[in-house]
């Protein structure tokens, strides 16, 4: 069964958007792509989308990218944005998830990470939602006088469970590790990238010059950085 969830997909090229929606309708029930972000921002004011999933390929610099995730979000407080970068792209994601952005995949991806990612930002939205017409509801109650024992409902808060802006939801409602998904707030640049190259030489089965290639960096930096991990 698809997950129901509509999202929008902007990349910076034809090859990459053919790839993601092929890979993700076999999992979501509504996806869109664009190769332009103007040609995004009006989709997204007539179009309810959950989840943007953006290609941090499409911005010259950090600033660039920073600020369109913050305009986005201003703009459309309850749309979750899930970004895609290369390891040399991490200081860009980490700062636009303090600009609001979800989370942040790193390339290249797997099918496993990508769809858990979106589907826990999908959740996320559909409590938001509940939660604000949870408080309306209560709010009109309050209003009509009705005499009922009402539970104070917080914005950024579930039952029983505190949810900060980066703490990753699951359909059933239990949050997946920080170890494998999405980057907490309190969470350094070093401690990120130790985090994607310890995932990516669990995938590649301890292969260093396949994890190399795929980070983009020599070998060498690639074991020191092991080395250093390490040695903490």
């Amino acid at each position: 069964m698809k997950i129901n969830g509509n999202i929008l997909v902007i990349g910076p090229n034809a090859g990459l958007l053919t790839s993601l929606r092929i890979l993700l309708r076999k999992h979501f029930e509504n996806i869109r792509t664009t190769d332009n972000i103007q040609q995004a921002e009006g989709l997204i004011g007539i179009e309810n989308f959950d989840v943007v999933l953006m290609d941090l390929d499409l911005f010259r610099s950090k600033s660039e990218a920073a600020q369109t995730v913050a305009s986005i979000r201003e703009n459309n407080p309850g749309l979750e944005i899930v970004l895609l970068s290369t390891f040399a792209q991490v200081p860009i994601a980490a700062e636009c998830v303090n600009c609001g952005a979800f989370d942040f995949i790193h390339k290249p991806w797997n099918e496993f990470e990508i769809v858990i990612s979106l589907n826990n930002a999908v959740t996320r939205k559909r409590y938001k939602v509940k939660i604000a017409e949870l408080e309306k509801e209560i709010s009109l109650m309050k209003s009509s006088g009705e005499n009922r024992d009402l539970e104070c409902c917080d914005a950024n808060r579930i039952p029983n469970r505190p949810m900060t802006d980066n703490y990753r939801m699951t359909s059933d409602g239990y949050g997946t590790a920080p170890d494998y998904y999405g980057t907490f707030p309190n969470e350094t640049l070093e401690a990120i990238e130790q985090r994607i190259i310890k995932n990516m030489m669990l995938r590649n089965r301890g292969n260093i010059s396949l994890t190399a290639q795929q980070l983009g960096i020599t070998r060498q930096t690639l074991y020191n950085r092991l080395k250093k991990s390490s040695n903490d």
